[in-house]
Order: structure tokens, then C-alpha cells, then sequence
């Protein structure tokens, strides 16, 4: 292998010699009637190009598009989507405080031997109760939130 590499260096630098383009050095008489002619005709029209514009403010557009009636909407989905972890937690407590936690408890040894399984069904009687009691908060922010400000489809 390394004779393969030795002689095919060779050949590489013979091959980057060959296609590399030759520049000619320009001479300073060109060089200072190009410069002059560039200086006389250095407008955006006499080259060709056309002036660019200025850069449009689109933050400035966006804000003169809302509405009070956007700045509403968009402050109440925020404040949905604040409370939506906090009611969690609520709804979390309410369970362990009022007991079903301990009924769910019960239903789970009651169902089965093994470990797993009893936190298998506890598991999912608590998601299920999680659900039912966060389906209000849910319905508002999806569907009665968009209706409110005629934003459904």
C-alpha cells in the first residue's frame, strides 16, 4: 500500500498543476484606466444594477394588525396555558385529600397479587379520573376559547 501512495502523489500534483488556471499579472497602465473609468461610471444605473430598496419593518406591520380584540385572545390563551399545570397539580390534590386516591388503592389490591399490576390499575384508574377532571379546562381552551372569538373552522 504505501508504494501505491508514492507513486500516485506524484501523479496528484502533476494533475493540480495542470488544471489550475495560469493568471496573468494586469500592468499598472490598465490598472489606472480601468480605475478611472470605474470612477466615472460608478452610479447604480451606469452599471447595471438596480438601487435596492429599504428594508421593510415587519415587526412594525405585524404590531399595527392587531386588534384589542387579537391582544385579548392572545393574552387569555396565555393565561390558559399557565393554569393548565397548576390545575394539574389541583386536580392531583383534590384526588389524594378527598380519598379516591386511597378507594383507587384499594380497587388495585383488590384486582391484583403482583406489584405490577397494582400499579398498572392504579395507574389508570387515576389517569382516567385526571382526564375526566381536566376535560373542562380542555374544552374551554380548545374549543368555547376559538368559538368565542369566531376563530373555528
Amino acid at each position: 500500500m504505501p508504494l501505491l501512495s508514492r507513486s500516485l502523489l506524484p501523479s496528484l500534483a502533476l494533475l493540480l498543476a495542470l488544471t489550475t488556471p495560469l493568471r496573468a499579472q494586469p500592468s499598472a497602465a490598465a490598472d489606472s484606466a480601468s480605475a478611472s473609468i470605474a470612477a466615472a461610471d460608478s452610479t447604480p444605473a451606469a452599471i447595471g444594477v438596480e438601487p435596492v430598496p429599504p428594508a421593510r419593518d415587519h415587526m412594525a406591520e405585524a404590531r399595527a394588525a392587531f386588534t384589542p380584540e387579537n391582544r385579548q385572545y392572545q393574552r387569555m390563551r396565555v393565561w390558559l396555558r399557565l393554569f393548565g399545570p397548576l390545575y394539574g397539580v389541583l386536580a392531583g390534590l383534590l384526588l389524594m385529600f378527598t380519598g379516591l386516591s386511597a378507594r383507587f388503592r384499594d380497587i388495585a389490591h383488590a384486582l391484583g397479587d403482583r406489584r405490577y399490576v397494582r400499579v398498572l390499575v392504579y395507574f389508570v384508574l387515576y389517569s382516567v379520573a385526571v382526564f375526566v377532571l381536566s376535560l373542562p379546562l380542555a374544552w374551554y381552551e380548545e374549543y368555547a376559547l376559538e368559538h368565542q372569538y369566531a376563530l373555528s373552522n
